[in-house]
This record gives structure tokens, sequence and C-alpha cells, in this order.
């Protein structure tokens, strides 16, 4: 109970109720309260009126501990329910006195936001801002903003940003004096990836994620010898592989020059031995001797080469080591070229090792052998020789089970573009065998920088081959600072909004291929983008990409410096919205008026309640990815992709909305099967299902209607949930149209099966 004695009634609240302002003291007055021995929720705290200014008249460690009144919602640590309290040193504080106007017994209710004043200091005086960071809470580092503010404007509670840490350098680079600085998500941001692959070699591969990890840790980190040491270690680890590879390719080499070597060394000296003794039987049994005589050689040989592999893989750190070294020295930006060379250089290492081993031994076997026969030679011979062991395990490549196999990644983005491995394997051949000495990276001038431009479109993978574009750039910002330290012919950034396909390449029947944007300048970041392929078989374009849907624009990509160069620029070359990209078609329409924030409008077909296809009425010039809005009474869950390109040179005028009257369907298309077009049949179930054939059956199969859709959510209908059967209708509607057309299913030939449909 509280003692009577310290209140001025019978009970709390008809006493004199004096509230106060205070600040927290600095920690290091709180005693025993911050090393586990204090109790309850207090703070040490200076009241302002009651308290002086000055630490010499009243030291922190004698000011009264203040009590935290908790709210309901915190729990008291009673039945371990308890939230802690979360006041730091420095926090402004409200609260009363328990004892009225005797004023010992401080109580906190509440607290005051801190601004970005705040010092970063402790203070020397009583009520002085200072930092409520400690010894034991110290400013973080990395991937939380170091802020001490609860204002709520933009520079608040910074939100960390999903980019590697060179990025945020850049991005800090253009960045107004005085505004905080931006922070990565995370420090392995950036990282290059190798996911595990069984069906290319994954030597160069590695080699090459391993230096641009490397190249991104020194440019921006400062621990040089442990981020080469770390890498040395890897390299060498990766080196077990190859180096057994070439051992075993060697000695399968090997193989027929001994056995041909004894089979002649026998043939002489039996022939020697026959002319000499004219007894065949000593002739033969001198012939064995002498191949028996190099048998002592020949396992001596098969001893080394057993034991080498690991002697080799052991000593090469060092060769690794200065490899690195000289790549940083002389390599301004990383490549696959690079990767070539280092490995062509680690090879020559490699072999110059294996050979001098052998030399000793193989001249021991030099009678069978024959000087023909050069190590050297044979391991400079096929680049098959520098692929690793175990990389090659049949993965049934005829049946595609290969195709669009990703090799690399970046930690927090898209895949890597991967390089021709058979290629750089035959560039690593050429390489090593007209090596000259010096620095391995000046061939073919990888030392020099790359040019710094736009953003590069990479378009791989998936099943098909080709494809380019050029990327559209909106949203244009004038960014001479950051830039200027890159290149000075760029001064302009942007968000990428689109792409124009140059080549729609081919082949694409069921996969489609992936998109990246590459900046070379490392300055651009966040856009994502989607290819959109025809897979309709009926199709002119059919497996070709059609478009690319930008899900993201990102931002702070260089513009080309040309009006039309390497990418597009939406400021110079008149871009729209050229068509659109129905990601879902929703359900339930009825009606739907379509625009985007560019008040452009949009010509609306719906079929069965979704929306099927919208064209913009009108073409009107855009700087960024305008965004779809969908108005409708009934219908719901539809989405829509605008996609950007080139606008006519004549500009259109005033908007003018265009109404269609309905046509039939193009080409018959009732929907789409695993990707194929369907034009046969159908029937609609009372859950709105959409099935072949003109009356249910158990070899039914559901029709989507879009190739993306049918790939995506591709599956078995319950049977039981679609027994019931109803009179089958489709509608066709275009937005703006009085009347509708009904096509009943018994109009069709109803097939025996749905491949036997001619539908797709």
């Amino acid at each position: 109970m509280i003692d009577q004695s310290l209140i001025q009634s019978n009970f709390i609240g008809r006493d004199n109720f004096r509230w106060w302002v205070g600040q927290i003291a600095p920690i290091e007055s709180s005693g025993k309260q911050t090393k586990g021995e204090g109790w309850g929720n207090r703070y040490k705290v200076r009241i302002l009126g009651y308290h002086p200014f000055s630490k010499e008249e009243l030291p922190d460690e004698d000011l009264p501990y203040a009590s935290v009144l908790l709210p309901p919602t915190s729990g008291t640590g009673s039945a371990n329910f308890v939230t802690a309290v979360r006041l730091r040193p420095g926090d402004v504080v409200m609260g009363f006195f328990l004892d009225g106007d005797n004023a010992q017994l401080p109580v906190i209710f509440g607290a005051f936001g801190k601004t970005k004043d705040v010092s970063n200091a402790a203070a020397s005086i009583g009520f002085a801002p200072f930092t409520g960071y400690t010894s034991k809470v110290k400013p973080p580092e990395g991937t939380l903003a170091n802020t001490e503010t609860n204002e709520n404007e933009k520079d608040s509670a910074k939100s960390t940003r999903n980019v590697d840490e060179k990025k945020i350098e850049n991005i800090n680079k253009q960045k107004e004096e005085g505004r905080p600085k931006e922070i990565s998500t995370s420090s392995t941001l950036g990282a290059t990836l190798i996911p595990a692959n069984d069906c290319n070699d994954n030597f160069l591969t590695e080699i090459s994620g391993t230096l641009d990890n490397l190249f991104a840790a020194v440019e921006s980190g400062t621990d040089f010898l442990g981020d080469v040491a770390e890498a040395t270690a890897k390299i060498q680890k990766l080196t077990n592989g190859l180096v057994s590879n070439m051992m075993g390719k060697l000695y399968e080499k090997m193989v027929p020059e001994l056995q041909g070597g004894l089979d002649s060394l026998y043939n002489k000296v039996y022939g020697v031995t026959l002319a000499a003794t004219q007894n065949a039987g000593i002739a033969k049994r001198a012939g064995i001797a002498a191949q028996e005589g190099m048998i002592p050689g020949v396992k001596g040989m098969e001893g080394v080469i057993d034991c080498l592999p690991g002697k080799i893989v052991s000593g090469l750190g060092k060769t690794i080591q200065d490899l690195l070294n000289d790549a940083l020295l002389s390599v301004a930006n990383n490549g696959i070229c690079v990767a070539e060379q280092f490995a062509s250089s680690l090879l020559d290492g490699i072999i110059n090792q294996i050979s001098s081993s052998l030399d000793g031994v193989l001249d021991g076997l030099a009678s069978i052998l024959g000087p023909a026969f050069k190590v050297q030679d044979v391991l400079r011979s096929s680049s098959d020789l520098f692929k690793s062991a175990g990389a090659f395990i049949d993965c049934n490549q005829q049946n595609n089970k290969c195709a669009g196999k990703v090799l690399s990644r970046k930690s927090g983005g898209n895949a890597k573009k991967p390089f021709d491995v058979n290629g750089a394997l035959d560039n690593v051949l050429n390489n090593l065998n007209s090596n000259s000495g010096g620095t391995p990276f000046i061939k073919p001038d990888c030392a020099n920088v790359d040019f710094c431009g736009p953003p590069v479109v990479n378009i791989f993978g998936g099943d098909g081959l080709g494809g380019a574009g050029k990327a559209i750039l909106g949203g244009i910002v004038k960014n001479t600072e950051g830039l200027s330290d890159v290149t000075a012919d760029l001064s302009r950034t942007g968000s990428l909004i689109g792409v124009e396909i140059t080549d729609p390449g081919l082949g694409y029947f069921t996969t489609p291929p992936l998109i990246t944007f590459e900046d070379p300048c490392n300055l651009g970041y966040g856009a994502v983008g989607e290819a959109v392929v025809d897979f309709n078989p009926d199709s002119p374009t059919y497996g070709q990409i059609v478009n690319v849907n930008i899900l993201s624009g990102g931002e702070n990509y260089p513009m080309s410096p040309s009006d039309d160069g390497d990418a597009i620029n939406s400021d110079n070359i008149p871009i729209g919205v050229v068509d659109t990209s129905i990601l879902n078609t929703g359900f339930d329409y009825e009606d739907a008026v379509v625009k985007d924030d560019n008040d452009i409008e949009y010509d609306v077909v719906i079929q069965n309640g979704r929306i099927i296809d919208a064209k913009p009425l009108n073409n009107l010039k855009v700087d960024n990815l305008p965004i779809i809005t969908i108005t409708s009474k009934t219908g719901s869950s539809a989405s829509i992709r605008p996609i950007l390109g080139r606008l006519p040179l004549t500009p259109q005028g005033d908007i003018v909305q265009v109404i269609d009257c309905i046509s039939p369907n193009i080409n018959n298309i009732v929907g789409y099967i695993n990707g194929k077009a369907y034009t046969g049949a159908y029937h609609i179930m009372p859950n709105g299902v959409k099935m072949t054939g003109a009356s249910h059956s158990e070899n039914d199969a559901i029709i989507y209607d879009t190739p993306q859709e049918s790939f995506r959510t591709a599956r078995a209908v319950d049977t039981a949930m679609t027994m019931t059967s109803t009179t089958p209708t489709t509608q066709v509607q275009r937005i703006g149209d009085t009347d509708m057309t009904d096509t009943s299913g018994s109009s069709y030939t109803p097939p025996s099966s749905p491949s036997s449909g001619g539908g797709y």
C-alpha cells in the first residue's frame, strides 16, 4: 500500500494534482538499473522548474527516478503479458507527481516526439538535447537508417532501398547537401548467385560470378585482403573438378600411346632376338621381359597421376591470389572477357605444374611413349579438357529439359543473361595458346572501360531463339551531378516505361523468355518486365514476342545521348499507348469504362462477362507509364497493362470516341487450352467454367480466355462439381453496342473428343 504520509489526502484524486515536463537523464546516471539490478520501468528525470540546469549543482546521479505509467495494452508482466518501455535517454517526457506538492514521486505518462535537430553529443548542461544512442545501443550500420526523429515529413523514418550498395552510393551523390543518405536493405544485395546446374559446365560461370562479387566488395568495402582471400579460396575449390578432369583426359590419351609403345617394344625386341637366336621361344620371352621391364615406370607414373591433382590444387593459392590482384589493378569493368582471360592464365599455370611434375616420370617411359608425346601439347589441344569433371550429366537436352536454364542471377534482382559457355571455352583455349606473358587482362581490351549509356534490354531463356528490343525511357530528370562521376556524355535519367520490339524471335511455343534491363552505368534500378508471347498457332506471329509488359518502371536509368540511339527518349520522340495487355480478364462485367491517368479512353471488348480486349481511342503523347483504371457497376478483378510505342508523326488531334459495331471473333477462337487456341464446340457450366464439347462429358477440358491464364491455372475440374448441365450460351459484347449476339452451342457439331473437334 502507498504510505499515507506521502500523500495529502486519504486517497489519490482528491489531492493537488501537479504535472511536469522533464528530460530523461543520460544512461550513465542510472547505475544498477542498467546492470540488471534495478526494478520496474523507471528512469532518472531532470524536471523543468524543479531541478537546476547545472549538473554541478545537481548531478544526474542524484536525480529522482520516475516510474512509467503503462497503457492497458502494454501489460504489466503478470502471466507473462508485457511490452517493453521504449523511452531513451534525452527524451522529453510529461508526467505528474504522485505525492502532489511534495514533488518526490514523479510518474511518466507520455513523451514528446524528437525532431531532426537533436544533437549527436552528450549534453554538458541539463535540458540540452542529446542523442539516444549509448555504448549499449549503438547507431546502426548497414541496413537501418541512422535516425532520431519522429516527424511526419519525407526524411523521417526513411525506408531502406532494395538496391545494392554501389547504386546507393551513386544515388547519394545526387542528393542535396544536408539531405539524409539512402541505405541499402542488405549488404548482400547485388551479389552474383550461381545455382546448381547439371546441364552446362559451371566453371566459367562460377569464375565470372566470383570476380563480379570480388569487384563489388573491393569497390564498396574496406577489407581488401579478406575479400581477396575469400575469392582465392572459392576459386581454389572450383579447380578440384577441373584438375581432376584434365588429369583424367590426359590419362585417356596416354593409355593408347603406352599400349602402342609396349607393342612396338615387344616387336622390336622379338625381331632382334629372333634374328640372333633363330629361336621363336627365346625371342618371345625376350619381348615379354622387355615389356615387364617397363611396368615399374608405368606404375610410378600412375601413382604420380593419382596424387598429382591434390598437390596441384593445394599449391594454386598463390597463383590465384596473384591473378586476382592483377585483375583488380588492371581491369576497370568486369565481364566474361575478364573471366575468360583469368581462366586461361589459371589454366596456363595448372598445365605448367602438371607438365613439370610429370616430366621426370615420363622420361623413364620415353622408349614406349616416343618423343612426339608432349604433356603440354595434349593439355592445350582441346577446350573439352577445361570442363569441370561431372558437369555434363545427361539431362535430356533433346527434350528441352535444359532449355532456358538460368546460369546465374543477382541477389535481390533478376536472372543474368547467360553467355555462350562453349564459345567462351574456345576463347580460353585461344588465349591460353597465345599467352606471351605479362598481364592477361589486355586481350581483347578487357582493361578498357565499357561505354556508359542507356539500359540494355536482355532477352534470353525460354524454349525459343532470338529476341531483341529497345528501352523506352520516360519520367526524365536532369541529374548531371550523379552522372558526371561516371560519364560526361549523359546528363539525364528516367524510368523504363516500355520496350520497342526490334526482333520478335521465334519458336517460343510453350515457355516465354526472361526479360532483364542492364544499366552499363550501374545507376538505374527497379525496372521489371515480362515478355508476352503469341501462343496462337493460327496467328502469323505464333511463337514470337509481341510485346513486353512493364511491371515496374524503376528509376535513375541514364538517357540515350541521341534522340533515337540505343534507347528511345520520350521527351524527343512521341510515345503513347499503342495497345494493351490483358493480365486478368476479371468476371461478371456487363459494362466497363476504362481510362488512364492521362485521360486516355479505351474501347473495351467484353465476352462472357470478361474483358478480353482494350484499345486506346486516341493517340496522346505520354511521358510516364500510365495507370489504367476500370470502372464497372457489375464486374471486378480485371487487370490491364498499357503497351507503349511510337506515335504517328502527324498528331491525331482532338479525342474522338470510336464505337465499333459488333464483329465475329477472329478465327473463331473460343479460348485457350495449354497455350493453344481452341475453336471447336464448347459449353458453359453453371459455375461459369467454359469447357470443350457441345454437351458435358468426363473428357472435357477447361477453356481459358488467354494463353497466359491457360498455362498458369491449367488443372482438372472436379467432375462432380460440374456434372449439372445447362444451356450453353456465350455472349460477345463491345462496349457501346446496343445489341448482343447469342450463339447456342447446338450450332456446332459435337466432337467425339476435345482433340477431334478441330479446335486446337
